[in-house]
């Protein structure tokens, strides 16, 4: 071991250098991304017109709205898993 490893050892025993906080882990931070931007989206709902559909007004924004809310509560469901 070096010196400056040997030193860097010591200053840390005696509380000089302060450890890192641990870091968030990339799946955790991917759902989290997923949730905040399904919530973001679901707000567009009420700008969703279909043609072809025999309700156009209601019928698409009820399955959007539905999708997203099942994309959310499984991102959700998933963070929960991995930080109890």
């Amino acid at each position: 071991m070096g010196k400056r490893a040997r030193e860097k050892r010591e200053r840390r025993e005696r509380g000089e250098i302060k450890p890192r906080p641990e870091r968030e882990s990339l799946l955790s931070s991917i759902f989290l991304k997923i949730i905040c931007l399904g919530t973001y989206l679901v707000l567009f709902a009420p700008l969703i017109i279909g043609g072809k559909y025999f309700f156009p007004f209601v019928g698409p924004k009820s399955i959007y709205f539905f999708a997203l809310v099942e994309i959310i509560f499984a991102a959700y469901l998933l963070l929960i898993l991995l930080k109890p």
